[in-house]
């Protein structure tokens, strides 16, 4: 009962793979799958930004 809630966890969109939500910037950095679709559709994301 003590447990604290498990942390959410999000989906890397390139490796598929569940990260909680504290390393999911830290894996994305990282990852190079993310790094190439960061790279193949650049503006999805500046969009969503603005």
């Amino acid at each position: 009962m003590s447990q604290p809630p498990p942390e959410k966890r999000i989906r890397c969109l390139a490796c598929e793979r569940l990260y909680p939500i504290s390393q999911i910037r830290e894996h994305q950095r990282k990852c190079p799958e993310m790094a190439r679709l960061d790279r193949e559709i650049p503006e999805r994301g500046r969009n969503l930004r603005k």
